[in-house]
């Protein structure tokens, strides 16, 4: 573990990890996009938040039509530009900077949730049929089959209240 890592790893002892999750409302002009991120980013450092990774923000076509009041005016969108930043964070800092993001003109809507550094990491499997895995030496094993359980959706509600931040 080098230096660095120790430090970041002593300064987010108390830390919670969190992905906000937004939508910039389509009118904002492409170039000016990269400037409404960084202010994101400003306002999660000023509540004392540590950057981790994000996604550069791509205009995407809502699934449905989303209204926005801005200078005393009701806009529709029918696409806006989707991106996501993930951040260490206090827990007690999480509704002040919602607060703060969700008061800007050009923030259409955003979702604060709980989650892991590693969460951002994707690991691509090969195709393996669902009796067979190779292990370590390429040898292919036997796979026990898992017994599919009946969805409780109930559960499933509980465990998502539990990591969207309200």
């Amino acid at each position: 573990m080098t230096n660095e890592e120790k430090d970041l790893n002593t300064a987010t002892e108390d830390l919670q990890v969190y992905e906000i999750g937004y939508l910039l409302v389509s009118s904002v002009p492409v170039d000016k996009v990269p400037e409404e991120v960084s202010i994101l980013k400003e306002k999660i450092t000023q509540n004392g938040g540590i950057f981790i990774s994000d996604q550069d923000p791509e205009l995407i076509t809502l699934a449905y039509s989303m209204s926005k009041v801005t200078s005393h005016k009701r806009a529709s969108f029918d696409s806006a530009y989707f991106g996501w930043v993930k951040f260490y964070l206090k827990p007690e800092s999480v509704e002040v900077l919602k607060n703060s993001a969700e008061n800007s003109d050009k923030m259409l809507r955003l979702l604060i949730v709980k989650t892991e550094k590693d969460d951002a990491l994707t690991v691509v499997k090969k195709n393996i049929t669902p009796k067979e895995e190779e292990n370590k030496e390429g040898e292919v094993k036997e796979v026990k089959k898992v017994e599919k359980k009946p969805i409780n959706k109930k559960e499933i509600d509980e465990s998502i209240e539990e990591l969207v931040i309200s």
